[in-house]
């Protein structure tokens, strides 16, 4: 795996926290996916340049989404995502397909079949890791089991899940 800067890392987290200012649940949410993230590229390799930025920004259309519709329905939001994700990175000298690349993760990263890039299902799985922790109320191993085993792409995720929710 090639090394992503770690203050270009900085830098676009600073751009989140900015964006969406005093809303911590949002900010903390994306931190969260971008440690499984980077969890996930060391275990299964990747492309560090689209996968770091897609999981800092694969929920900023919610904000604008919100104010738009009063709605975070996924379509809305990955919809919503790709414009303000591609102005941020053109600022840090992203090529044009880089930001294709990731702006195309985005606005798909809710629908599990657009999913054909390693990168897109390095960050599906980082969502869920974190998402399917926050929802699920879940008793049964064997129906645990059977939901990590359908959800998650990669391996590494599935027994990550596994060790965090069984």
């Amino acid at each position: 795996m090639t090394q992503f800067p770690q203050d270009l890392k900085n830098s676009l987290i600073n751009e989140l926290e900015f964006f969406f200012g005093n809303d911590k649940l949002r900010i903390n949410h994306a931190k969260r996916v971008l440690d499984f993230a980077e969890k996930l590229l060391k275990y299964e390799g990747g492309n560090p340049r689209i996968v770091i930025p897609t999981a800092i920004f694969h929920d900023v259309g919610i904000k604008i989404s919100e104010e738009k519709y009063a709605s975070s329905a996924p379509p809305l939001q990955e919809k919503q995502g790709p414009p303000v994700t591609e102005k941020i990175l053109k600022k840090y000298y992203f090529t044009d397909e880089e930001i294709s690349n990731v702006c195309e993760i985005i606005s798909h990263h809710h629908s599990k079949r657009f999913l054909k890039t390693l990168e897109g299902k390095i960050v599906f799985d980082a969502d869920w890791l974190v998402n399917y922790g926050d929802q699920s109320k879940l008793k049964d191993r064997e129906k645990i089991k059977s939901i990590i085993n359908k959800l998650f792409f990669t391996n590494s995720a599935k027994k990550i899940a596994k060790s965090l929710y069984l």
